[in-house]
């Protein structure tokens, strides 16, 4: 057919190698039968990229008797090329022939116009490498390549030799970039020739991401394999700086695209990249002309060819294919639509990647002129400040930017970093828009913002989970999901909705029906529709609901054929009986009907509604009501009802997955419910998937965990099915082994374990919220009699009867609460937590244990009890639990079920409580951990092969010897101080500080990110003790205000005496450091903010004045100097404060103190007055604004 050879064309040509080198980016257009591509003469000089669209208007004629229609987009087209375009004839040409015709016509009108002779681009010589790898030999770049001198100036290529020279010189520094910061890069395709029409491919091992196994879990990520992110250039290698020059990015977006997944090997093979990108152009751009290539008749030999190949393709899955990972979708679309820009503006304004997202956000579609001032808001560092405090690896927050804002920076590099931002931290952005959420809770798993329209796109796009591969790979976590939903509605606590999904449900029965006569037997429908009435509004596969009249049934059914209206055809019927109890539709058919079950007051005496066999051929009177209301503009009580009657039309979760299995064929892509037409309504299958995708948890049934595996049962929970389950942010795990750290260290390991377990019920209503937004008590729903916090017992019994308290909330009928198509039938649900065992600093210990720091608290199992008591839910006895393998309990909180402790394995419990810390110091574990990586030196987070690789041969031995040195290096344990400082726990609440600035300028906004990101490397990297400051990142909301404290004094001095009498012990002294916009010019403003020191007219000392700024000349105009940076100042106010002539010393009392914002400023004034000092312009303007 012609459509079909027009397609196919187009795609064959799509492919790299198919054009000549000077055509990129060709492809489809924006309209039916429009195809675009760039013209690039590399090889001329003066000739610049010209953007050419094509139109075929009538496609049946293609390819022999179609007219071609041809023009450019481009803005300023030299006058040659619209010539060249006015006197050119396509007519009845393929596409192949015209293009190259067009590129025949353009060449010869530039040579024309310029006097140049040259008849291609040609290629450079061959490499010495094999195509798809490189080596420091042959990618040497130790110096810079000469741009002239040796040239014949009467080669006509000589241009183009020197220019494909530097591309090379460009290339291999842009690759060197990649592996001395962790990564491994690799060319794919024919880059030798030209180095056009090739991919470039970063992976690293998705190890050295250091996600949480909780996390990988949640996203399917193998640790075996390597994190790939390919880049595919259409046309030439673009540097940085080339990219840079393009105004906006137009020709890098047009011949450069980005796609993200996962292999077995640092890079896939050019099949599967040129596979990738396909894959990724059919997912985002479905096309009808796709859609009919993909549907071409097929041979009976060619479809078992393909089935073949299907089975082959199976049994080497494990040969290294590169495959999509759960969100390849959006960062795809992401990298694809913004990453230029993005780039462009941190460059241009100074800013960090918040603040270009903000920036891009906030300004797409705007010419941008780059001045020197823009709003303070752009230059936040809260999110980087948060994402330093995540104890993220280095290879993750690592910034190419900071510190070299040049166009030497590797492109590559930048867009790898940007990648990993997205992908490690992808629980903090929409999936769609990409703007941080403002969730108030955390979460495992990614997912959308508030934006209706954003959930719309999220679940048309594709972008979330497969709820097919779901029902198939873990139907009992499907049906809890659903189950927990549907006990929410049905007790009105359901508050999130799927609101922009353009669902659409029945109307009331009293403003929206429609009469009829209906025909069960022909399943024929005669709508009475006369010139009073309105015309039903429907059409084929819209669906319906029939109400016979005088009975309380409810056939729901999709309509077939519309096409004799007021005569309908109708399918299969979903019949629901509507009563005041539960309704239970079931799969079982009778002449064409879905047959219903109604569960009575005790669900056990089920009764089977009479489907009036004998009365099939006769003509009953109906209500007909459609499905035509929009479920966004209900309120939030119908919007209940209406959720819990179309999960009650769902199928069972295994009816579900037996269509699914028996409809996907050998080699086939995976089966959609979609296509179950006549069983599943659409507005029931969205429901479905918003209540899939919006889980933001981790759920895995035990039974579904191979006991090799190391993942055992808990013993000792008869009659309970077990889920693994997991709740809170990526980085929850690494918080709470903080926790159990600091701790351990506060109590000098009193307790017998760090950790303790127990459980906590809540009621079958509340886990819907639960597995959503995590454990909280932000809502009061049992009562607080012991305080605020969350509540847990370790006795399960004293759970269960907080999880099944429907009765206290006037539920006689507990029924309804359970899922009428439940295979699990779920009656109550209990949670198996992990708490740092610190009972003395709970809320209340007893008689239960209520915990008000929720980073104390891990989950670990979820228990389900369901309405079928079972014997079998006990774990198997062959299934034994080794000794070593047993978790060590505590002995005061043992949790115990029906009087008999419980045995619980090691394998999903936390690093917290499987390091063997008694018996060791705080300081051995936590401050002088063996393991700590030490990036002025090696990288230990590497392996040695990753290492040298990176590596020169002249520096192999060198490596090789330091890495040596360092394995020999032994840490000595220190005294524990009384007033050790413990990094985090400092409380600002009831301190004012000053006023955020509303003015910012990129040279102090970059430099105080370069300081301030160096400060936090170093507390990283170095022993806090001899470091003597920290500064906690989670309280640097602005760049230009830290909150600092300074710690580990000399334990001869007064000063710490003073520290250790108070009660209770301080153990650091509080700054506050404000740095004005003309920084570094001027010196940054520096005072004490607490504890309160004595004045020196009291005793006192240390350069600490009465109003606790700092008296030092270093900090006014005489004694600063631009080249300070801000660790020198700190050094230099410890060893003030730590003069010895004469001390410093505290003001006496208990009570530490703060100092005020007047007193500070009116100190930091008289004492320039008293010495001389001229006070810098920036720090009166700061004062001035403050007293405003």
């Amino acid at each position: 057919m012609p459509r079909k050879a027009f397609v196919a064309d187009l795609e064959r040509l799509s492919q790299p190698g198919a054009l000549p080198s000077c055509i990129s980016g060709f492809g489809r257009g924006d309209d039916d039968g429009t195809f675009t591509f760039v013209f690039y003469d590399f090889g001329r000089q003066g000739c610049e990229p010209i953007e050419v669209v094509g139109a075929v208007p009538e496609l049946f004629d293609y390819p022999k008797s179609h007219i071609i229609m041809i023009y450019t987009i481009s803005t300023d087209v030299p006058t040659w090329a619209s010539e060249a375009l006015e006197n050119l004839l396509l007519d009845s040409m393929p596409l192949e022939t015209a293009v190259n015709k067009i590129v025949d016509a353009f060449r010869n009108a530039f040579n024309a116009t310029t006097g140049c002779q040259v008849e291609d681009c040609g290629s450079d010589e061959d490499y010495q490498s094999d195509a798809g790898d490189w080596s420091d030999v042959e990618m040497d770049v130790e110096s810079q390549p000469s741009r002239g001198g040796s040239q014949d100036p009467d080669d006509p290529l000589s241009g183009f030799q020197d220019r494909y020279t530097e591309l090379k010189f460009e290339l291999r520094r842009d690759l060197r970039s990649l592996k001395a910061a962790g990564f491994k890069p690799g060319l794919i395709g024919n880059w030798k020739d030209g180095l056009k029409n090739f991919y470039l491919s970063i992976g690293i091992k998705i190890p050295k991401l250091e996600i949480s196994d909780e996390a990988l879990v949640a996203w399917k990520l193998d640790p075996q394999k390597y994190f790939i992110v390919l880049i595919r250039y259409s046309s030439y290698y673009q540097s940085l700086d080339k990219i840079m020059d393009n105004i906006n990015g137009f020709y890098a977006r047009k011949t450069i695209e980005f796609c993200v997944g996962t292999c077995s090997n640092y890079k896939p093979t050019l099949a599967e990249a040129i596979d990738c990108f396909r894959k990724s152009e059919n997912k985002t751009q479905k096309t009808p002309e796709s859609e009919s290539v993909s549907s071409a008749p097929r041979t009976p030999l060619s479809g078992l060819t393909e089935k073949l190949s299907a089975i082959q393709e199976a049994a080497e899955i494990d040969q290294g294919r590169f495959e999509s990972i759960f969100i390849s979708g959006p960062i795809n679309e992401l990298l694809n639509s913004s990453v230029f820009f993005l780039i462009k503006y941190r460059i241009k304004h100074n800013l960090s990647w918040d603040g270009a997202e903000a920036y891009y956000n906030d300004h797409q579609g705007e010419m941008t002129t780059f001045s020197d001032r823009i709003d303070i808001k752009y230059y936040s560092m809260e999110t980087t400040a948060k994402t330093l405090a995540r104890h993220l690896p280095h290879v993750v927050t690592q910034d190419a930017l900071v510190g070299d804002m040049g166009a030497r920076v590797s492109f590559p590099l930048l867009v790898m970093q940007f990648t990993l931002r997205h992908l490690v931290r992808c629980t903090e952005f929409c999936l769609v828009c990409h703007r941080h959420t403002s969730a108030n809770f955390e979460a495992l798993k990614p997912y959308v913002c508030s934006s209706p329209l954003c959930l719309y796109q999220y679940m048309s796009l594709g972008f979330g989970p497969s709820i097919e591969h779901e029902i198939i790979s873990q139907p009992s976590v499907v049906d809890l999901l659903v189950s927990f939903c549907y006990a929410s509605a049905q007790f009105g606590t359901l508050e999130e909705f799927p609101d922009g999904m353009n669902l659409k449900v029945p109307g009331f029965l009293a403003d929206c029906a429609w009469d009829g006569k209906f025909c069960a037997a022909k399943r024929e429908l005669v709508v009475d529709d006369d010139e009073s009435t309105r015309r039903l509004p429907v059409a084929p596969g819209d669906w319906i609901i029939l109400s016979p009249v005088g009975t309380t049934t409810e056939w729901h059914a999709t309509v077939v054929e519309a096409t004799y209206y007021p005569k309908l055809k109708i399918g299969n019927m979903v019949e629901l009986a509507i009563q005041d109890s539960v309704s239970i539709p079931t799969t079982s058919t009778c002449a064409g009907a879905y047959r219903g079950l109604t569960a009575a007051q005790h669900p056990a005496e089920t009764t089977q509604i009479p489907f009036y066999e004998e009365s099939l051929e006769e003509i009953q009177a109906v209500s007909i009501r459609p499905y035509n209301v929009n479920f966004d503009d209900l309120p939030k009580d119908v919007k209940r009802k209406k959720i819990i009657r179309l999960l009650e039309l769902l199928p069972r979760v295994e009816e579900m997955k037996t269509w699914l299995q028996r409809n996907t064929g050998i080699g086939d892509d995976q089966a959609s419910l979609k296509k179950w037409k006549d069983r599943i309504s659409p507005s029931a299958l969205g429901v479905l998937r918003w209540i899939i995708a919006s889980n933001r948890s981790c759920i895995i049934s035990v039974d579904d965990i191979d006991p090799s595996s190391g993942f055992l049962p808990v013993k000792g929970m008869r009659y309970y099915k077990q889920f693994r389950f997991v709740t809170g942010s990526p980085d929850k795990e690494q918080r709470f082994v903080n926790a159990v750290e600091v701790e351990a260290a506060k109590n000098q390991l009193r307790n017998d374990v760090p950790t303790l377990f127990a459980f906590h019920g809540s009621p079958l209503f509340s886990w819907h919220s639960i597995i959503r937004a995590g454990l909280n008590f932000n809502e009061v729903k049992n009562g607080r009699a012991f305080g605020n916090g969350c509540y847990h017992s370790i006795d399960l019994s004293v759970a269960e009867g907080y999880s099944n308290i429907l009765s206290h909330h006037g539920i006689a009928n507990t029924e309804m609460m359970i899922w009428p198509q439940s295979g699990l039938k779920i009656t109550n649900a209990i949670s198996l937590n992990e708490i740092v065992n610190a009972p003395d600093q709970f809320v209340s210990s007893h008689p239960h244990l209520v915990v008000a720091q929720l980073d104390w608290i891990q989950t670990r199992y979820l228990f389900i009890k369901t309405k079928q008591t079972d014997t079998a839910a006990e774990p198997p006895a062959t299934v034994n639990i080794p000794r070593s393998k047993i978790q060590q309990q505590s002995a005061k909180y043992s949790p115990h079920a029906w009087r008999s402790p419980l045995i619980i394995p090691k394998a999903p419990t936390s690093n917290a409580t499987r390091h063997g810390w008694i018996g060791q110091s705080f300081f051995d574990v936590v401050i002088n951990k063996p393991d700590t990586p030490n990036f002025w030196s090696t990288d230990s987070v590497l392996d040695p092969e990753d290492r040298l690789a990176m590596l020169s041969d002249d520096e192999c031995e060198d490596a090789t010897s330091l890495a040596s040195k360092n394995t020999a290096v032994v840490m000595t344990p220190k005294p524990v101080r009384p007033d050790a400082f413990l990094p985090g726990f400092l409380d600002i609440t009831g301190i004012r500080f000053l006023a955020l600035p509303t003015d910012a300028t990129p040279v102090a906004t970059k430099r105080l990110q370069q300081e301030l990101k160096s400060l936090i490397k170093s507390q990283e990297t170095h022993d806090l003790s001899d470091l003597g400051y920290y500064i906690n990142p989670e309280l640097v909301e602005n760049v230009y205000q830290w909150i600092v404290e300074l710690h580990s004094f000399p334990e001869h001095l007064p000063l710490v005496a003073d520290m250790r009498a108070k009660k209770p012990i301080l153990r650091s002294v509080v700054l506050e450091i404000r740095f004005p916009t003309d920084f570094p010019f001027s010196p940054p403003f520096v005072r004490v903010v607490s504890p309160r020191f004595k004045g020196f007219q009291q005793g006192g000392g240390g350069n600490v004045t009465a109003g606790g700024a700092m008296c030092m000349e270093l900090l006014t105009n005489q004694g600063w100097s631009a080249v300070n940076t801000i660790e020198a100042v700190l050094l230099q106010v410890k060893l003030a404060i730590c003069d010895e002539d004469r001390p410093a010393r505290l003001e006496a009392g208990p009570s530490k103190g703060v100092y005020g914002i007047v007193e500070a400023m009116e100190a930091y004034r008289r004492a320039c007055r008293n010495h001389g000092w001229s006070m810098p312009k920036g720090i009166e303007q700061m004062f001035s604004s403050a007293l405003e």
